[in-house]
This record gives C-alpha cells, structure tokens and sequence, in this order.
C-alpha cells in the first residue's frame, strides 16, 4: 500500500485574490516613503502647536493614515 499523498491542487481564486490586492498596494518603499513623509508633517504640526506626543506616536498615526488613503 503506498502512503505518499497527492499534491494538493492550487486554488486559482486564491491566488487571483492575491494579485487583485497588491495591484493598488504600493511598493514597500513609497510606503515607507510616504509614512515618512507624514510622519514628519504629524511632527512638524505637534511642535507648532505644543502638543505633547512624540515619534513613535507620530509614525503609527502616519502609517494608519497612510494605509487608509490606500484602503490596505
């Protein structure tokens, strides 16, 4: 009796589903680019007004906005 098991077959939709995605994500690097850039607007805004935070705070603020602009 042979034990080995079949290949289990791949899912087109899956992988439709995956390229779909990526086709409005933008490259990791402007991503980061673009967080960067906000984050430094969000520290820039911060230190104009006195308010308290700091750049952790200013950078997770800035990628959730980024990723929203880009509905990831």
């Amino acid at each position: 009796m042979d034990n080995k098991k079949s290949p289990s077959p791949k899912t087109p939709a899956k992988k439709a589903a995956t390229k779909k995605a990526s086709a409005t994500a933008p490259a990791l690097e402007d991503f980061l680019r673009e967080v960067e850039s906000k984050a430094y607007e969000l520290f820039l805004e911060r230190t104009r007004t006195s308010a308290t935070g700091d750049s952790l705070t200013d950078w997770l603020q800035a990628e959730e906005l980024v990723k929203k602009a880009h509905n990831l």
